[in-house]
């Protein structure tokens, strides 16, 4: 009963937080009001609990009085009637009724045309069934009252979907959010790596000019503009520290420096806030930030993105009015002057002052001559007095000093934008660092070999754990880093483990080891350096680090990204390891992050050429990826390259060829093209028989994948498939993964002739042997219950298939993610053991839940989204629900026959659906044609 109230009060909190009835005609396509509701009320929840409870005590004392007669069991059954009510009726429909009032609202779940099961229930039933309508319309109002509860939050959401088009997922955690912020987050929220002061840093007029943006309000976004080393981030994190310590709501720091990076903070920051879990998509995640940034609930927040190279990169994240404080450091200049905060050089006072307050000096007139020398560029400052106290210089040996460097070959200004002084500095502070190791050699060599990997590394830094583990003795590497880092060569984040350098501190770094020829060494060692990461995250599939091998892959393509960093980007070694890193981050079946490695393709063909295999393993990760992922035309335009590359090798018939054929036609298959795949697997099958041996491997995997596509006489298929497999257990064993593909492959063609009880033994041999050799959240653990999901639901066993659907998604969910494409598809095969088992209202749900998110993952007219929708519209069809049947079917006939063709059968069974509806008295005849 009390899951019966909380659908009621659930859907009233949307119905109160709308302003008018017509409304919902305009926002009712992009939302199903029931679920947003349903996903979005987290328990406990005091408030809302308090009104269950009245309500629950008001039924039960109705129930008491009036309905004695009937048992609980009784009782019991009515709240599902009605459960199941709330949850398949137009939504719209709904809203309507409750502004009406209790009779209309009531009549919407009682109409015995839509309802016929109604007309069955005895007197006491109907009287029962109308007291739940009445208790749940009374909960409604009481909640409605609550002008500081749900109403506001929901008013809030349904504005930001009218203004900006939002979608469901959008609102869903926009209410999420709210109920995180009120019951669950600390009043103060500090995130992100933002660097720590520098030595000495002191307050300049930027700095107070952006304290007195902030402390006005007026403006929202807040830009830091200049050139490198001029302390744009430094004065960043010094308002931001002002403003933790004032005690504001929410403070974050953003490393912005490329559009993955903020994607993937921002994700993270969104987790922090509540707003989504740690499974959830990365694109449902932004999608939270989004309203939160513009929900205008608080005005002591700011979110800092530092180091922007494209202003564009930020501009989906400006709050439209209220919102927090964005603050941009950026050397670009092409900020609304109005937003901008130009960021130059010291005053000439300030940096003399500067100067004498970190070296601790008296000497006006000497810090005078070492301020006008280094330009008073701050960075060229902080690396001076760092030097000076390491090397105890006065200000008049530190000009001499810095004179005599200036002898030396270092960069010219006229291709630098800065002077040859200001170079010297920075090259001098190395020198002292590097001075302060030299009397440990070991500690000394770890130093040198610690700038030389972070100089080739992105702006955004590397993990320390990565420098401890890059040198033979981890503790001098550890004590070298920070002794590194206190000299103000290296920089830190508060709150997080990245060691830093500036980018003008490793230009220099990059420049010395250039001359002194030992750029190449550096090369290595940051190859070396990733390739440990690589060894200790990856080298097992069943044991891989998928946190650690995301930021691998990361950390490469930022590397391909900066210009700067093309000497390792280009280096042969470099992209043979990003070649591997392609394929083994396939294995473990990790196809978003794979898919953004597709910048390397272009790296590799033009260091190799498209022949090589270092670009064909890169390039069919790449395109296996995308495939999974919906992107078939550009896998399939990648794999139509690869082909056409072997053939000009190695002619028509090589293993490669027959390799390419198979991948082209899997990619067509995927994309709805089963002809245009079954002749490619015909050519295949061909052009391995006219090789040495048969290529037995490569004619089992096209024999299996075409069998799949269900053209072969059953027979034939069944008999070839069972010899390729007992060939398999000879050769490679039982266990082998090529003899657990044909034994997979052979399951699924015994449940096509109809011997599914063969087909489930088969499965759980295969079940067995994963979970052995990999666990239960291994992908390709989940993939096998998937099958066997599917396996026991045709052979009559849907209760048993529900309870190991069930429980392999809670095992494996938190490892992989809930939007994973193995889990979707195990979602897809559990909502059909609930439609087995009577749980219409149960795949109901599931369905419109795998829908959305399928849709958001794999997009709307993916072959394995379009069967989900093809699903859901016919449950809906099956409980009765032609309204929402009628809704969905006109897009899903359109996609279905964009996706496959008119003729195609597909498209057939999505026209036989509309005869459904229209014999079931629905509206079809917007539908264009229903003839077979």
């Amino acid at each position: 009963m009390r899951a019966l109230v909380k659908s009621g009060l659930e859907l009233g909190a949307i119905i109160c937080g709308f302003a008018s009835p017509d409304t919902v005609g305009r926002v009712m396509s992009a939302l199903e009001l029931g679920a947003v509701a349903l996903g979005a009320l987290p328990e406990p929840e005091v408030r809302l609990g308090r009104i269950v409870q009245r309500a629950e005590a008001s039924l039960t004392s109705a129930a008491a009085h009036e309905f004695s007669r009937l048992g609980e069991a009784d009782q019991e059954s009515i709240a599902q009637v009605l459960r199941a009510r709330i949850d398949d009726s137009d939504a719209a429909e709904l809203l309507v009724a409750a502004f009406t009032g209790e009779e209309a609202f009531s009549a919407a779940f009682q109409d015995p045309e839509r309802f016929p099961d109604t007309a069955d229930l005895t007197d006491d039933e109907q009287g029962y069934l109308r007291a739940l309508v009445g208790v749940v319309h009374s909960s409604v109002e009481a909640l409605s009252l609550s002008g500081d509860h749900l109403g506001p939050v929901v008013q809030a959401a349904f504005k930001e979907l009218r203004s900006h088009q939002l979608s469901a997922q959008d609102v869903r955690t926009m209410v999420t959010q709210e109920f995180a912020n009120r019951n669950s987050i600390a009043s103060h929220v500090v995130v992100g790596d933002r660097p720590r002061p520098a030595r000495g840093f002191v307050r300049r007029d930027a700095s107070d000019e952006l304290k007195v943006r902030l402390d006005d309000g007026h403006e929202k976004l807040h830009v830091l503009s200049g050139l490198r080393g001029t302390g744009k981030s430094q004065i960043a994190a010094a308002v931001s520290a002002d403003c933790v310590a004032a005690g504001w709501s929410f403070v974050a720091w953003v490393n912005a420096s490329s559009p993955e990076s903020i994607r993937a903070e921002l994700r993270a920051i969104s987790v922090l806030l509540g707003l989504v879990t740690a499974s959830d998509d990365e694109d449902v995640a932004l999608a939270a930030m989004r309203v939160w940034i513009n929900d205008g609930s608080a005005a002591d927040r700011l979110l800092v993105f530092d180091d922007v190279e494209n202003l564009r990169d930020v501009e989906k994240w400006l709050p439209l009015e209220a919102g927090p404080h964005i603050v941009v450091t950026t050397v670009l200049a092409e900020a609304d002057p109005a937003h901008t905060v130009n960021v130059g050089v010291l005053p000439l006072p300030e940096a003399i002052d500067y100067l004498l307050g970190a070296t601790r000096s008296q000497d006006r007139a000497g810090a005078q001559a070492v301020a006008e020398a280094l330009g008073c560029l701050p960075l060229a400052l902080a690396q001076a007095s760092s030097t000076m106290q390491q090397s105890g210089f006065d200000f008049d040996r530190y000009l001499a000093a810095l004179e005599s460097r200036l002898l030396v070959d270092v960069l010219e200004p006229e291709t630098t934008g800065y002077t040859r002084s200001v170079w010297a500095a920075l090259s001098m502070s190395i020198d002292s660092a590097l001075d302060g190791l030299r009397r440990n050699p070991a500690r000394a060599s770890a130093g040198q070999r610690v700038l030389s990997v972070l100089s080739l590394s992105p702006e955004r830094g590397v993990p320390r754990e990565w420098l401890s583990a890059s040198g033979e003795d981890e503790f001098e590497t550890s004590l070298a880093t920070g002794a590194l880092i206190t000299s103000s060569v290296l920089g830190a984040r508060v709150g997080g483990s990245d060691v830093t350098m500036h980018r003008l501190i490793a230009r220099v770094v990059r420049e010395r080891m250039s001359t002194a020829g030992t750029a190449d060494d550096a090369v290595g060692a940051s190859i070396a350096q990733i390739t440990r990461q690589v060894r200790t995250s990856l080298a097992r599939p069943d044991r891989a680090d998928r946190a650690a091998a995301r930021r691998i892959i990361l950390h490469l393509t930022d590397v391909a990204r900066e210009p700067e960093l093309h000497t390792l980007a280009r280096d042969p070694r470099f992209l043979e390891l990003a070649s591997g890193v392609s394929v083994a981050a396939q294995r473990i079946r990790e196809p978003a992050a794979v898919a953004t490695m597709a910048p390397f393709m272009h790296l590799l063909e033009t260091e190799f050429g498209r022949s090589n295999m270092r670009y064909v393993r890169l390039a069919e990760s790449v395109a296996n990826a995308q495939s999974v992922l919906g992107d078939f035309d550009d896998a399939i335009r990648t794999f139509e390259e690869l082909l056409q590359q072997t053939l000009a090798d190695h002619g028509p018939a090589s293993e490669m060829g027959v390799k390419h054929l198979i991948m082209l036609a899997h990619a067509l298959g995927d994309s709805g093209d089963g002809e245009g795949a079954r002749r490619l697997y015909d050519e295949a099958l061909l052009v391995a028989d006219q090789l040495p041996g048969g290529a037995t491997p490569l004619k089992r995997a096209a024999s299996s994948a075409r069998a799949m596509l269900m053209s072969d006489d059953d027979a034939d298929v069944l008999a070839g498939m069972e010899a390729a497999l007992n060939e398999a257990n000879a050769e490679l064993g039982p266990n082998a993964e090529r003899t657990l593909i044909l034994r997979n492959n052979l399951a699924e063609t015994c449940l096509r002739t109809g011997d599914t009880d063969r087909a489930v033994r088969l499965l759980d041999t295969n079940l067995r042997v994963r979970r052995a050799k990999h666990g239960d959240a291994h992908p390709a653990t989940v993939v096998t219950i998937s099958n066997m999901v599917n396996a026991m639901v045709e052979d009559g066993r849907p209760d048993e298939a529900r309870l190991l659907g069930d429980k392999a998604y809670e095992d494996a969910k938190t490892e992989l993610g809930e939007d994973h494409t193995d889990l979707l598809t195990l979602r897809h095969n559990m909502s059909r053991a609930r439609t087995a088992a009577g749980d219409h209202i149960g795949a109901a749900r599931m369905l419109r839940q795998l829908v959305e998110a399928r849709s958001r993952v794999l997009g709307a007219t993916h072959p394995d989204t379009l069967a989900s929708r093809h699903n859901l519209v016919n449950t809906y069809l099956t409980v009765g629900n032609t309204k929402r049947a009628e809704r969905e079917l006109p897009d899903l006939l359109a996609d279905t026959k964009a996706r496959f063709g008119p003729d195609h059968n597909e498209a057939r069974n999505v026209q036989e659906l509309a005869q459904m509806l229209a014999a079931s008295g629905g509206d079809a005849r917007h539908l264009d044609s229903f003839d077979a």
